[in-house]
Parts: C-alpha cells; structure tokens; sequence
C-alpha cells in the first residue's frame, strides 16, 4: 500500500530530483498557480505530472521572445514593445496557453 503525504506540487518538487529542484526556483507567483493546477493528483495515477515532467512543458520566454514566437514579430522594435502591453500579452498567453505568471525583475512570462 503506498503511503500518501500531504505536500504542496511546489514543496514536493523542492524535494525532486535536480529538475524538480530548479522548478521549484520558480517565482512565488508562479508556484502558487502550479500548486492550484496540480492540487491533490495523484502522481501513481498520473505520471506525467511529476514536477520533472512538468518543468520540461513550461515556457520560459523574455518579452521579446514571447513577441517573436507568439505574436510572429521577427526582430521586435521599440515601437513593437510600446504597442504590445503587458496586459496584451499575458490575455494572449492566457487564451492560447496557461499562464503562469511573469517574473518582472528578469522580464520572463511562465506559460504551458
């Protein structure tokens, strides 16, 4: 019989491997929204929801990539920054994606 201990996705991958760890390193905003999508699974149920699975499904893009792969901008302008808002970019993330949340120190937008 295995034995169930009550932890958080974001405590529990803290507790991982070298990936799990790193995904673990994720912004506080970021960690939150993956322990409210990964509350109670059942990782013998659902394998690929171990946190190093998961930390290989998870965007991690500047700005300028979000506005080169997502918005099909080669080579974004300033002018491309000012039309493009935050708002604009995390409702786009948030329709075509998930969005996790975005680290506004390194400018990264976290999204599967």
């Amino acid at each position: 019989m295995p034995i169930r201990i009550d932890l958080t996705f974001s405590e529990y991958a803290a507790k991982c491997g070298y990936i799990g760890q790193q995904l673990a390193e994720f912004p506080d905003e970021v960690l939150n929204r993956l322990d409210e999508i990964y509350d109670d699974v059942d990782l013998v149920e659902h394998p690929n929801d171990h946190p190093d699975n998961v930390y290989g499904n998870i965007y991690q893009h500047s700005t300028r990539e979000v506005l080169e792969y997502e918005f099909g901008i080669k080579n974004p302008t300033d002018e491309d920054f000012e039309e493009y808002s935050h708002d604009e970019i995390v409702s786009r993330l948030e329709y075509e994606y998930t969005y996790l949340g975005y680290d506004d120190d390194e400018d990264i937008y976290y999204y599967m």
